[in-house]
């Protein structure tokens, strides 16, 4: 059996990136992500067993990444939970604009695996939604916050109003200016749950 090289592994997740974000992923062929990667097309299957598992590699990856974000960022000695709270937004918005090719894909494509029932994402959603939510009782604990306000239906609220004006944005990237969207919403987030 051929022994994997990780950084033929890592051309061959950039090029899939690059493919899937401009054209696609149903009118991207593997041919073109191993081209594309500077690889054969056989030797692509040594690493990807299929388009499929390439999209649940970059997907996860993605939501991989913003776990280990949002945990470091919860950890941070000396953060008020507000200043936590605005560290979690800009997690988001960092990783969108820092890699928009990741992004578009992260908004447009993983209802595919999750609606062939390949992959279902909705723990891990669930699991930033929670650390998201850590903040929030922290914040309600040390009297920061509106002790009020009820952790779900804020937490569920703020995800859904964020994976809107992201879809919006991956629509559109070219219309819609993240950083003013990043800019705006922090105030809105924050006066909701001050005390």
């Amino acid at each position: 059996m051929r022994k994997k090289d990780p950084e033929k592994q890592e051309a061959i997740l950039h090029s899939a990136v690059r493919i899937f974000a401009h054209q696609g992923y149903h009118v991207a062929k593997m041919s073109k992500i191993a081209e594309d990667a500077g690889v054969a097309a056989g030797s692509l299957y040594l690493y990807f067993k299929n388009k499929e598992s390439l999209l649940e590699e970059v997907i996860d990856a993605t939501w991989e990444d913003m776990r280990r974000r949002y945990e470091h960022s919860i950890q941070a000695e000396g953060l008020s939970p507000a200043q936590k709270l605005v560290a979690l937004i800009d997690i988001v918005f960092d990783l969108f604009m820092d890699d928009p090719d990741r992004a578009i894909i992260f908004v447009n494509e993983q209802h595919h695996l999750e609606q062939k029932g390949i992959v279902d994402f909705s723990t891990k959603k669930e699991m930033l939604l929670n650390l998201g939510a850590q903040v929030i009782q922290e914040g309600v604990s040390r009297g920061d916050f509106d002790p009020h306000i009820d952790i779900m239906i804020f937490k569920e609220f703020i995800f859904g109003g964020l994976h809107q004006v992201l879809n919006l944005w991956a629509l559109q990237p070219e219309q819609v200016d993240l950083d003013k969207i990043r800019k705006a919403l922090k105030p809105i987030i924050l006066n909701s749950i001050a005390k």
